[in-house]
């Protein structure tokens, strides 16, 4: 499955779930501008993944671009319909409002299966040019979709630090 978008001008976010509390606010700060100077550069379409924590923090922070420049698309990239049917509630609560107002919405799988979240991240990175990252350099998802980032000749920024 590929989007319709064109890869160069689109950017995907990958990144930690957990963000400590004293270091969310720089963080938004840093996505905000981050997304700003890719606008300036011409990234009009940007993927989350809509997992908890930084995925959904950079989806905000593209709906939050989007009232000062209409032009950028939200695209949401799920593994699987039901990815948030464990979640607590302010989080379940928080992706269907994202999932709502989103451009599109590319549903992988109708359910979770192995590796789901896998085929979520490589979807993301092949449609992408540029990808957003919070990346501690712990092991995981994150560190595995950053690697396919870099073997697919992506440009990194990583927000860390």
């Amino acid at each position: 499955m590929t989007t319709s978008y064109d890869k160069q001008k689109t950017c995907c976010f990958t990144g930690h779930r957990q963000i400590a509390p004293d270091k969310a606010q720089s963080l938004i700060k840093k996505l905000d501008t981050t997304i700003e100077n890719l606008e300036e550069e011409g990234i009009t379409n940007f993927i989350s993944g809509g997992a908890l924590g930084f995925d959904i923090m950079a989806a905000r922070a593209v709906l939050r671009a989007k009232e000062k420049h209409p032009g950028l698309r939200l695209i949401m990239a799920i593994p699987c319909r039901d990815q948030h049917a464990g979640w607590h509630f302010k989080g379940k609560n928080e992706y269907e409002e994202i999932l709502k107002v989103a451009d599109d919405i590319y549903c992988l799988n109708e359910k979770y299966c192995t590796g789901c979240m896998q085929q979520r991240n490589r979807f993301m990175v092949k449609n992408s040019s540029v990808c957003i990252a919070f990346f501690d350099g712990s092991r995981g998802g994150t560190a595995h979709t950053v690697n396919l980032a870099k073997e697919d000749g992506l440009r990194i920024i990583n927000l860390v630090g």
